[in-house]
């Protein structure tokens, strides 16, 4: 192996808390939004296993929720700021909410 493989401590940036704080303090408050959504919308359960939010390429997602005699997903979109809801009716994606910083991503 080269030494450019060996060598991981070029591979992560610093990071700096203090530089994103804004932005990690929306990203948490819409991830809680992303599972009050899901947890609202799910047929109860007995306990909170059915309400994961799961990584997708742009951000966090609900995966398929039963909503009346179909199924809809809930996003957040951290390139574009904001949670968006997909039905599997065919329907174009919405959004239902934008972040009042200045996005995720910057």
């Amino acid at each position: 192996m080269s030494d450019n493989l060996l060598n991981h401590n070029d591979a992560w940036p610093d990071i700096h808390v203090a530089k994103w704080s804004g932005r990690k303090r929306s990203l948490h408050l819409y991830a809680q939004m992303l599972g009050k959504i899901r947890l609202a919308l799910s047929p109860p359960q007995p306990s909170w296993t059915f309400t994961p939010l799961y990584l997708s390429p742009r951000g966090l997602e609900t995966g398929l929720i039963p909503y009346g005699g179909t199924s809809v997903e809930a996003a957040l979109d951290v390139f574009e700021s904001r949670i968006t809801r997909s039905p599997t009716t065919g329907a174009q994606a919405n959004a239902i909410g934008q972040p009042s910083c200045d996005g995720f991503a910057q």
